[in-house]
Order: C-alpha cells, then structure tokens, then sequence
C-alpha cells in the first residue's frame, strides 16, 4: 500500500532474480519475467499464479500487455519476442 508504505502483496513462484513486471491495462493482473527464463501472470487481488508461460531460452527482459489485457508480448536474451494469449498460455 503505497500510503502507508506497507507491502499488502508477496508473489512467490520464480525460480530466478524478476527482472521485469508490467500491470494489465485494467489492474487486475500482473505479468513478472524473470532469470528463471519463464513469464508469469498473477491475479493481482488473490496472489495466486493463473499461467506460467514458458518457451524462451534466455532471461525474460521485458513485457507488454495488449490493450485489451488478452495477449502479452514477452523479450528476452535469446534474441526472440514473443506473443502469447494470456488465458490459454500459448
């Protein structure tokens, strides 16, 4: 919580250093990309994983969400971006 600068949210789940993280335009996920070479959603209002994407060689370096919230781009250090639908993971 920003106003009382405590923490209200603990997302547990990457096996690697996040180094990156982008919100759904709408707030209510959140996308982590990691050392781990793995992307993740979160529900942002339960702290629960919905989808780890998985299929780049390399640390996920950067993200971006779609306006509509339903796919995500993902960039890492293999050289490759990626676009992936966010509800089926693929």
């Amino acid at each position: 919580e920003v106003a009382t600068g405590s923490c209200c949210q603990v997302l547990v789940g990457h096996e690697g250093c996040v180094e990156t993280l982008s919100w759904r335009p709408d707030g209510k996920m959140l996308a982590t990309g990691a050392w781990d070479r793995t992307a993740r959603v979160w529900e942002v209002a339960t702290g629960s994983c919905c989808q780890v994407l998985v299929g780049h060689e390399g640390c996920v370096e950067t993200l971006s969400w779609r306006p509509d919230g339903k796919m995500l781009a993902t960039g890492a250090w293999d050289r490759t971006a990626r676009v992936w639908e966010v509800a089926t993971g693929s």
